[in-house]
């Protein structure tokens, strides 16, 4: 029930990794901005749930109806929660530090359960409406099995696109300052190079 989810996570994670020019704000603003607010996802929940009442079916019965509420409930956190670490200007950089690396972990997971949440839909939706032809290789099957392939390579992609170092954008001057900051931290050493 979640059709949009991965090109919308996806879109959120490349406009923010990948390089390019632009300004500071405009970071941390582009993927809020990016066509993929939670109300998109809610939208969706919202959709499917009236679907399921009109054909009698059961809300939250299935794996799939329990990871896209998972989806979408860890959507709206990070959502939230993203723009009071990062566009509001009351956080420290210390919180911000903090933050940042599970900021990270918890969009990565995101993109995996949209994933996983539209390769379970597609699956439920085969077991309703074609499972006692869809050993028939019949269209509606092929279909649906290309579009899961699709959805898979389509991760993979956006996974290795993610971890190739030479296309990451140039680190923000405030994340140049919480590193050292870590540094000095960590291995004891003064922002100026020198130990303490």
């Amino acid at each position: 029930d979640l059709p949009s989810a991965p090109p919308n996570v996806t879109q959120t994670l490349l406009s923010y990794e990948l390089r390019g020019e632009f300004p500071p704000l405009h970071e941390h603003v582009a993927p809020m901005e990016s066509r993929d607010s939670p109300w998109h996802f809610g939208e969706a929940t919202v959709r499917g749930a009236r679907s399921h009442r009109a054909k009698g079916i059961p809300d939250m019965y299935s794996l799939h109806s329990w990871c896209g509420m998972a989806t979408f409930v860890l959507y709206l956190l990070q959502w939230f929660l993203g723009c009071g670490f990062f566009l509001f200007p009351g956080a420290s950089f210390s919180l911000r530090g903090w933050y940042k690396p599970q900021h990270i972990f918890f969009g990565i997971t995101l993109f995996i359960l949209s994933i996983t949440s539209c390769l379970l839909g597609i699956t439920e939706m085969l077991l309703f409406n074609i499972s006692d032809s869809y050993s028939h290789f019949v269209p509606e099957g092929i279909l649906a099995n290309t579009l899961g392939v699709l959805l898979v390579a389509f991760g993979l992609v956006v996974g290795y696109v993610l971890t190739r170092e030479e296309w990451k954008r140039p680190p923000l001057a405030e994340e140049l300052a919480l590193s050292m900051d870590f540094k000095t931290l960590t291995e004891g050493e003064s922002p100026g190079g020198g130990s303490q």
